[in-house]
């Protein structure tokens, strides 16, 4: 696991966009699953 911290630093960016741009992507891993009708199992 990494932190949003360490990604910003490493990419240059600020973690507030960091943070969006998984967020974006979160939506978009949704989207496709909700699309081929599948559901995602992950340890919490």
């Amino acid at each position: 696991r990494i932190s949003k911290r360490k990604i910003a630093k490493v990419r240059g960016k600020d973690e507030k966009l960091v943070r969006i741009e998984i967020q974006l992507a979160e939506g978009f891993i949704d989207g496709c699953l909700s699309m081929l009708d599948l559901t995602l199992d992950m340890d919490v």
